[in-house]
């Protein structure tokens, strides 16, 4: 390949600067957000004020003195202009937005992140949904050796090679063509739609998967029960919507912020449907679900189990969630309650994500993880343990780095395998004596890290994030079936194709 000049790159530069002064000349001329996003190749298309160029969300300091140079020819943005400017600053709540100046003192009382309204609802309960494991501790780790991080990652292959259902065959699951109907006009009904044919394809497998295992009613009885859902980290609420197309009538939505083109208005939309729908405002971990069923809920839907979904829910809420079923299966069943289930709960499905952003302390799984993964010691402490940890979760996200040039999927041996310990410290040790200089140990987890990460191809980091993402998963199942008990069932599946969605 010919090696790219100084003036290609020139080149590049202003044809990209075209376009971008283009789309924003456009975006100005039909009124809307003149903010640019790169990874989008477009500018926002919320519409812009009516004295900036720029939509709420999008208005700062840095972006109105890009705006004092952009004009068009039918002079928009000279008259939003000459209107007296009013200052924006962030939410001194949520520094995500930003609000007028003039406005700060109204704003913090009727703002969706005042922690102080989310405590004034009557399901609100103060970590209610955290798991609580005082043995725990309070987080603070201590970076682990090199050696540790080698052993614990053999281990997690050694887990992962062991388990005969991590490398079976997906379970495919049929979507009904109905459902795929209904779902596909809602997407389409307007072109300010925040979904798509990727975010379909998730929910109806989701719903799907729960129509299998009895959470949902088969067809025959689209219309006898109400089947009750609980979708937490709700978002807009589109699996709940996929839910009820698949027959629910009674849906619980939980989630912490406030959204526009929330799913409820494709909801009960006929006359002759009985729906019952509550939003739950609230952190997962604070949202007494059981207390939202028995006071929100109509007395037709309290003799049913209770299913729990969510979709993509980020590291510690899933965590919440599967201590929140865990407490609707301590609750006596009803009387009248059919099909299977524990307590008052039907069953539990959750696309996990971001494993990242799990918490040592919350995590629900990590018997497990010290019983396999973690490297034993005669010595072991809460600090190790949770360096550990950190490692391990840090390390999930090469699965989806995008580093390898391929997302998701199955680990695909053969590679080279991790170097045994004592190989790997006479290299160094070689390798020192060769470049005569000092080698001190990492300092930091980043530090361990990034040495682990030189011994690997990109390929076999992609591997070893597919693992451990299937590790934490296999911990939370495992910790299901010992807290659930009675027979409780639980599996870890893969719902869609990697390259709808790599975390699946």
């Amino acid at each position: 390949h010919r090696r790219r000049s100084p003036d290609d790159a020139r080149r590049v530069e202003e044809d990209a600067r075209r376009r971008r002064e283009a789309c924003i000349r456009a975006a100005v001329d039909a009124n809307t957000c003149a903010f640019y996003l790169p990874h989008k190749n477009r500018c926002c298309r919320l519409a812009a004020t009516s004295d900036s160029q720029y939509c709420g969300a999008h208005q700062s300091p840095e972006n109105d003195k890009h705006e004092q140079g952009t004009s068009n020819s039918n002079g928009q943005v000279a008259e939003r202009q000459s209107k007296q400017k009013r200052r924006r600053v962030p939410c001194p709540l949520d520094p995500s937005h930003t609000i007028y100046e003039d406005e700060v003192q109204k704003h913090v009382l009727v703002c969706p992140s005042n922690k102080h309204r989310q405590e004034a609802q009557p399901w609100y309960r103060q970590g209610i949904n955290r798991l609580g494991d005082a043995s725990k501790g309070s987080g603070e780790h201590q970076v682990p050796t090199l050696d540790d991080v080698r052993v614990m990652l053999r281990n997690v292959e050694a887990c992962f090679a062991a388990d005969t259902s991590a490398s079976a065959a997906p379970t495919e699951v049929d979507v009904p063509p109905e459902a795929g109907r209904i779902l596909s006009t809602t997407s389409t009904s307007s072109q300010n739609e925040p979904t798509d044919a990727r975010m379909d394809a998730q929910r109806l497998a989701i719903a799907s998967h729960m129509r299998q295992a009895g959470m949902l009613p088969p067809p025959c009885e689209m219309a006898e029960r109400c089947y009750p859902c609980v979708e937490v980290g709700a978002g807009r609420g589109y699996l709940a919507h996929a839910c009820y197309v698949l027959g629910s009538r009674a849906l619980v939505l939980v989630e912490r912020r406030a959204y526009r083109f929330k799913a409820e208005r494709f909801m009960g939309k006929q006359e002759t449907e009985n729906i019952s729908l509550v939003r739950a405002r609230g952190d997962a971990a604070d949202v007494d679900i059981g207390f939202v069923l028995k006071t929100q809920l109509p007395p037709s839907t309290q003799g049913e189990r209770v299913a729990v979904c969510g979709k993509h829910l980020c590291g510690v809420a899933t965590d919440h969630a599967l201590v929140a079923a865990s407490r609707l299966a301590e609750t006596e069943a009803p009387k009248s309650a059919v099909g299977v289930g524990v307590g008052r709960l039907s069953g539990v499905a959750i696309a996990t994500c971001c494993h990242h952003a799990c918490s040592y302390d919350e995590f629900v799984g990590v018997g497990y993880l010290r019983e396999k993964i973690f490297p034993p010691t005669h010595m072991n402490s809460v600090a190790r343990e949770c360096g550990l940890f950190e490692c391990l979760k840090r390390v999930s996200s090469w699965a989806v780095d995008g580093s390898s040039g391929q997302h998701g999927g199955a680990p695909q041996p053969p590679t080279p395998p991790i170097l045994p310990a004592k190989r790997v410290a006479e290299d160094e040790a070689e390798a020192e004596a060769e470049c005569n200089v000092r080698v001190t140990a990492p300092s930091t987890i980043a530090d361990v890290l990034r040495e682990v990460s030189r011994e690997l191809a990109p390929a076999r980091r992609l591997e070893l994030g597919t693992m451990i993402k299937w590790v934490l998963d296999e911990a939370r199942r495992r910790w299901c079936e010992a807290t659930l008990g009675n027979g409780a069932h639980a599996n870890v599946v893969k719902y869609v194709s990697s390259e709808v969605s790599p975390e699946n």
